[in-house]
């Protein structure tokens, strides 16, 4: 295996260890000065390189160590081997059970919720599943998403992890049930992936979706599919890849039922342009998921977009605008803002304030950008999330965005401070 391709964090740390004319003893070296550690290696370094390991635990020591911008090292990290065309059904439920259990029995949170007595239990329960149950289950999935938005990733993962143990172990006995537990533990699938994603488990996060997208496959259920593609969206490098990820996912969300899910790739995907500087593109994208909004009931469609609030659309066409430096950006973080109740810390509610801070200091209204920017990292370190890699990238951005005065100065302390945990 040589080099890794541009795009993604192997190739990143060649390109800049090579750059230095540094070989891979002296990286490690320095990795090991920087981090307090003797754990890093030259093949440490080498299987970064090679794409064989990700350095999930030293990205922020990385891009300290070889000047790289952390907020592209945080995106960078978590390019996903995604295809663009569906493989060959699986055969049996053994082979899905494989596939959506495949490297991730060996993770801690799994580990402790899956002892002897559990699987013990799970095996000699032959019985097949009634009605019933199986609305038990899909409404815990469905549970579980509401939880995600007021709940520190770290302590839900645990939970997520173990209901995908607990569905897996139920699709045997699904009878003409099976493909609702399918799609509920391919959704469970994907909002651990989102979950590891977020605390940095980069490789356990790519086990998660490919497991999710195995079940959008088995189960014939494309806005599964859709779903996973517009979560990776966020974490590859490269805004036209995402694009890409975020046009493809559109197609499987169209007709009833999915106004809202195809609001939220489409803003997504102008978001992506946005970034790309295709104004025209952007635009009519942002156009269409608005417009499609006006149909759009989060709360009685699929689960994982009961978040995408309209000021969660909101503060994606703020986004955008503010990517496209458009004048009405500052008003439309304004109308999101106007949508959030004073006392929501909802995780929601740190997307609308850091895309809202981002366009008042775009925009040159620096003490409203402060103001906004700090009420978000409150939220932030109410759940711990100012560690998370959605919150870094997001406030690494805003700290891209000061100004040299002793406010804003005090905020990047702040920042600053906060990004360290």
């Amino acid at each position: 295996m040589g080099i890794q391709p541009p795009g993604t964090i192997g190739r990143a740390i060649y390109d800049a260890r090579t750059a230095r004319g540094w070989t891979r003893p002296q990286l490690a070296r320095l990795i090991n000065d920087a981090a307090s550690t003797a754990s890093v290696t030259q093949h440490y370094v080498y299987r970064w390189e090679t794409g064989r390991r990700t350095p999930d635990d030293y990205l922020s020591v990385i891009a300290d160590v070889l000047n790289l911008d952390p907020v592209a090292v945080a995106r960078v990290s978590c390019t996903l081997p995604l295809q663009p065309e569906p493989a060959q059904p699986l055969e049996n439920d053994e082979m899905l059970r494989r596939s959506l259990l495949g490297g991730i029995a060996a993770t801690a949170a799994h580990t402790a919720t899956s002892g002897p007595l559990h699987r013990l239990t799970a095996a000699l329960s032959t019985s097949p599943l009634d009605r019933t149950e199986v609305e038990r289950l899909t409404a815990a999935t469905a549970a579980l998403y509401t939880d995600e938005e007021n709940t520190p990733t770290l302590a839900l993962l645990g939970r997520v992890s173990a209901h995908l143990d607990t569905l897996t172990g139920a699709i045997p006995r699904a009878g003409k049930h099976r493909n609702d537990l399918i799609v509920a533990a391919g959704e469970t699938a994907a909002l651990a992936g989102w979950l590891a994603w977020d605390i940095k488990r980069f490789t356990e996060a790519t086990d998660y979706y490919e497991a999710a997208r195995a079940a959008a496959r088995e189960a014939g259920h494309p806005p599964l599919d859709s779903l996973v593609l517009t979560y990776a969206s966020y974490g590859v490098t490269d805004p036209r890849t995402a694009a890409d990820f975020l046009i493809q996912a559109q197609k499987h969300v169209k007709g009833p039922g999915y106004a809202t899910a195809s609001a939220w790739t489409t803003a997504r995907t102008a978001e992506e342009l946005a970034t790309l500087g295709d104004e025209h593109g952007a635009l009519r994208a942002l156009d269409r998921a608005e417009a499609v909004y006006d149909y759009a009931i989060p709360s009685r469609e699929q689960p994982w977009v009961r978040f995408m609030r309209r000021s969660r659309l909101d503060s994606l066409k703020v986004s955008t605008l503010t990517h496209l430096r458009h004048r009405e950006g500052v008003q439309a973080a304004d109308d999101s803002l106007s949508r959030l109740a004073v006392d929501d810390d909802s995780k929601v509610s740190i997307a609308v304030r850091t895309d809202a801070a981002s366009a008042y200091l775009s925009a040159g209204d620096v003490d409203r950008g402060i103001a906004t920017a700090r009420r978000a990292l409150r939220t932030m370190r109410h759940y711990g999330y100012e560690g998370m890699t959605m919150g870094r990238v997001r406030m690494a951005a805003i700290v891209n965005q000061l100004p040299d005065t002793a406010a804003a100065r005090d905020l990047r302390a702040e920042v600053q401070a906060a990004l360290t945990v």
